[in-house]
């Protein structure tokens, strides 16, 4: 074998077993631990509801809403013959630190919230 510039190249033999093949443990970035997901939104919700809503918990640093259409849950057809559908909203809220998301978390899950100028009110769930 040659060396070069101080290196040695190990030999097959010489490799600690398993070291090719085993990962580091990882683990969950900052971001994930700092952020709370949120079901049962409004469907007019916004990221700037989110803000509003959880911000009393603490220093919210990104929300982000998700549309998704999803069918009826009592499985009734629309008049016009096809699978009628409503429109499922959740999102996410991130944190500026981790226990502001766990604040958030037990003190929003169940919480009945309205958007301005609406009466309908949503009843939140809220998991870490």
């Amino acid at each position: 074998m040659v060396a070069a510039a101080g290196f040695q190249k190990m030999s097959p033999s010489r490799k600690v077993a398993g070291a090719a093949t085993s990962k580091p443990a990882e683990l969950p970035s900052r971001n994930l631990l700092s952020t709370v997901f949120v079901r049962n939104l409004p469907p007019a919700c916004t990221r700037f509801d989110l803000a509003e809503w959880f911000g009393d918990a603490g220093p919210v640093r990104k929300c982000s809403v998700v549309r998704k259409d999803a069918p009826e849950e009592d499985g009734a057809a629309a008049t016009d013959g096809r699978a009628s559908r409503r429109e499922a909203t959740y999102g996410f809220v991130r944190f500026a630190a981790e226990e502001d998301a766990t604040h958030a978390a037990v003190a929003m899950d169940g919480r009945e919230v309205s958007r301005a100028g609406e009466t309908q009110k949503y009843r939140l769930a809220v998991e870490r």
